[in-house]
Parts: structure tokens; C-alpha cells; sequence
């Protein structure tokens, strides 16, 4: 018997690991970085402060983690669809089975001129609805972010900066260490659902698999700076670890 859409989806996860990236980007150059940048960042247009009146209190590095996903689906189902028929000028309706597919009605000027036009110059066109029986099978990766949002970090994991003993760093260094919410559970269903997109309308699947080759989650370095004015107004600014980059 056929599954229906609510029918067991076979998941496997072959592969799981956490990776903990050491930053490329030392603090020394951070702080130039900023020294560069901080004037920008207070003030407006018209009166901006000197770089004297600026500032680093704090400059402290973190851990934030988002999650690397590759793997396979293959899908086996039954979906409606929609295929558009031509015929020429003279057809009236188009029998297919047991079904019976009217072709659009002659009107007005059309109509009075039909007879006259050679056959092959116009044609009209009728839809006709059908049911599909598809297999698909894809292959996808996909990063999110610590909120399941999927992003494209555009990441180069290079091996001297992965971190040799994970479990002992997060446990020396976990007030550094920014957790999430998130479980394997959403962050599966995230994927299966981007993997799954312009399937078309299922009407029931006979089998679904999905094979998670790497489910990884990744602890990304974030260097955040606090610094202030002569006012004490004071603002943090968040600096990609391994590409420098404002966030």
C-alpha cells in the first residue's frame, strides 16, 4: 500500500562533530583595526569626535556556532500537475481515457475569419490536468545560523586553525563559549525543508530518505570591542575572528 504524506521518513545521520575555530586575526590587530574605525562610530556627519576621545574598554573574544549540513534525499511520489495541449483551429475538445478537455471557445472575430486561416498558423491550446509519478534524488549543503536561519558564511576551513581537542576547549574556556537552542531535531527539518523546495503538490509519497553525510556544528571566533566617548556613551563592536570583517 502506498504511504500517505504523513508516512515515515527514513532519516539516517551518518556523521556528527563539533569544530572549534581558532581566530586568524589576532587582538593586537583587531585593535588597529578599530583605531581606525572607532570615529565612525560616534558622532554624525557634521561633528564627528577626535580620535583621542575614544576609548577600547574591553576587547573579548567568543565562540558563536552555526551548523554545516550535507547530505542525500531521494523522494518516490505521486503529485498533481498540469500539462497544456496544442491543437490546431478546428479542434472543439481533446478525450484522453475516460476524460473529456474542452478546447477555449471560438468568439468574435476570431471565429469568423477561423475557416479561412491556413491550418498550422494558430493554434489553440487546452490544459490538461494529470497525475505524476516522480523520482527525485538531490544532493544539497546548507549552513545555518545559531536562529536555524540559513546564511552563506562563504567559509574556508583551513586544518591549523581547527582546534585538536574540542570537548577540553569548551570545558576550559565556557564562559567564551555562545550556546543556541537549537537541537538536531529543527536544524534536520530545516534542511529536509530546503531540500525539499518546487517538489510541486504531492499527493502521497510512496518512499522518502534522507542521508545527513555531515552534521556539523561549527564554533566560529567573534571579537567583540567595547568602546566609549568623553560622554561615557558606549557601544560594542562585533569583528569576525578569521576574516576581520564588521559584523
Amino acid at each position: 500500500m502506498l504511504n500517505t504524506l504523513n508516512s515515515f521518513l527514513d532519516r539516517i545521520i551518518a556523521n556528527k562533530n563539533t569544530l572549534i575555530l581558532k581566530p586568524k586575526v589576532e587582538s593586537d590587530e583587531i585593535k588597529e583595526l578599530i583605531d581606525k574605525k572607532k570615529t565612525g562610530l560616534f558622532g554624525n556627519v557634521f561633528k564627528r569626535p577626535k580620535p583621542d576621545e575614544i576609548s577600547i574598554l574591553s576587547t573579548d573574544l567568543f565562540f558563536e556556532p552555526i551548523w554545516k549540513i550535507k547530505g542525500e534525499y531521494d523522494i518516490d511520489f505521486y503529485r498533481k500537475n498540469t500539462h497544456q495541449i496544442s491543437t490546431d483551429p478546428h479542434v472543439k475538445e481533446i478525450i484522453i481515457g475516460t476524460g473529456v478537455f474542452p478546447v477555449l471557445t471560438d468568439s468574435g472575430t476570431w471565429k469568423k475569419f477561423k475557416d479561412t486561416i491556413k491550418f498550422g498558423d494558430k493554434m489553440n491550446k487546452t490544459d490538461i490536468p494529470v497525475e505524476e509519478h516522480v523520482e527525485i534524488y538531490r544532493e544539497s549543503e546548507l549552513y545555518l545560523n545559531s536562529q536555524g536561519q540559513p546564511i552563506e558564511p562563504n567559509l574556508k576551513i583551513e586544518s591549523k586553525y581547527i582546534e585538536n581537542f574540542p570537548d577540553e576547549f569548551m570545558k576550559s574556556n565556557k564562559n567564551n563559549i555562545r550556546s543556541s537552542d537549537l537541537t538536531e531535531a529543527p536544524i534536520i527539518d530545516v534542511y529536509l525543508s530546503n531540500v525539499k523546495n518546487n517538489l510541486g503538490d504531492i499527493l502521497r509519497i510512496v518512499s522518502e530518505r534522507l542521508v545527513v553525510d555531515i552534521f556539523e556544528q561549527i564554533f566560529l571566533p567573534v571579537y567583540e570591542i567595547r568602546i566609549s566617548d568623553s560622554k561615557n556613551n558606549t557601544k560594542i563592536l562585533r569583528v569576525d575572528g578569521m576574516s576581520s570583517k564588521i559584523l
